[in-house]
């Protein structure tokens, strides 16, 4: 199904902007006494997603068996891998967003 490939081409990006923008809201209401393991929480969920829609665009990749002339199946193909590293980079922006709170407190 190309359908497959598309969410996880649009979404992935999109649940990057997400995390960074819900992230950045909670610090405040963080550092004022609440959980300080849900910022962590909500990146990792956001990283789930990502490898989630990941994976689902692989699958819809990865059957593909072809010879060379079908147009078709080459652009379903070509989609998938363009989706599969978009969502690798995505996931990637989402640790490269959470690293800094492993390290350092957003409190201090």
């Amino acid at each position: 199904m190309m359908m497959q490939s598309w969410v996880g081409l649009i979404l992935s990006p999109l649940l990057v902007l997400v995390d960074q923008h819900t992230g950045y809201t909670l610090v405040e209401w963080t550092c004022s006494g609440h959980a300080r393991i849900f910022p962590h929480a909500l990146h990792f969920a956001f990283f789930i997603l990502t490898a989630g829609l990941t994976l689902l665009a692989w699958s819809d990749g990865r059957p593909l068996r072809f010879g060379p002339g079908d147009a078709v199946l080459d652009n379903r193909g070509f989609l998938a891998l363009v989706s599969v590293l978009t969502g690798t980079l995505a996931g990637l922006v989402i640790v490269a967003l959470w690293f800094p709170q492993w390290v350092v407190s957003p409190c201090a």
